[in-house]
């Protein structure tokens, strides 16, 4: 199996640095790919409120024509989150919550996963991951699939 973080130096699954759209500052990284229906997001560092606005600007353009979509987020790397970003994300989602199909969050910060925990009360579409290795294999699906469903239910936390 290939290294997980050879995969990682280019994005997600494998996906190209230069095919994303990114936001890089001093706090951290984000990285975006649309791949209609798809998603797909690697961020690290700190979730800041530019970074959050680039996550969200990306999903609407998504919906624009119609149809649904999934999301991808790696966020494994992420340590710490503006509030303000939080918002922006929350806010984001709810709006879309039609057009969306399932959002799949890797993360490794208890802060994100207790953040996290708290949002799915509201946000049931969520599936959050804590294995890089069962996140990558539901992106490599859907990347291959381009249905923007999964063929088999997300795997338990």
């Amino acid at each position: 199996m290939a290294d997980c973080r050879a995969i990682m130096s280019r994005g997600p699954a494998g996906l190209p640095l230069e095919e994303a759209e990114a936001e890089i500052h001093a706090k951290g990284t984000v990285h975006v790919w649309m791949k209609r229906p798809l998603l797909v997001v690697r961020a690290t560092g700190t979730l800041t409120v530019v970074a959050a606005r680039a996550m969200a600007n990306a999903a609407h353009r998504l919906v624009e024509p119609g149809g649904r979509y999934m999301s991808f987020h790696d966020w494994e790397d992420l340590t710490d989150y503006e509030s303000e970003a939080r918002r922006i994300l929350t806010e984001a989602s709810a709006r879309h919550r039609a057009n969306m199909e399932r959002t799949h969050i890797l993360l490794r910060s208890r802060l994100l996963v207790a953040a996290l925990d708290a949002g799915r009360v509201f946000l049931k579409h969520i599936v959050a991951y804590s294995s890089r290795d069962a996140f990558e294999a539901e992106l490599r699906m859907a990347l291959q699939n381009k249905l923007g469903a999964p063929t088999r239910p997300p795997p338990p936390r």
